[in-house]
């Protein structure tokens, strides 16, 4: 039904040839759980500050897009500090040279 591309190395194939398939799904699995937290966490916020004002905001979905945008970068920040680090793909530079294998320079 669809062609197929030849040359084309799939995503799924370069995780694996650099050994990034575990990594990159426990990070999918942290920035789902995060989303979810922050979906719940801002909604209870915003909740508190309407109970708090008496009154729902004009504007309630902008107000909550501030909430879980400034909550969302600080998590996020958190995750890329306390993740583990990825190990480093294989080198393609020429150890005698230090140019890139196989490629011809000028």
């Amino acid at each position: 039904m669809f062609p197929v591309l030849s040359g084309v190395i799939s995503f799924d194939c370069c995780c694996k040839r650099l050994g990034l398939c575990r990594v990159l799904k426990m990070e999918i699995i942290y920035y789902t759980i995060a989303a979810i937290f922050l979906y719940l966490v801002s909604d209870r916020i915003l909740n508190l500050i309407e109970i708090r004002r008496g009154a729902r905001f004009e504007n309630r979905s902008l107000v909550f897009f501030v909430i879980i945008m400034v909550l969302s970068v600080v998590l996020f920040n958190l995750i890329q500090q306390f993740r583990p680090a990825a190990e480093s793909p294989v080198s393609t530079q020429d150890d005698q040279t230090g140019h890139e294998a196989g490629v011809p320079q000028q």
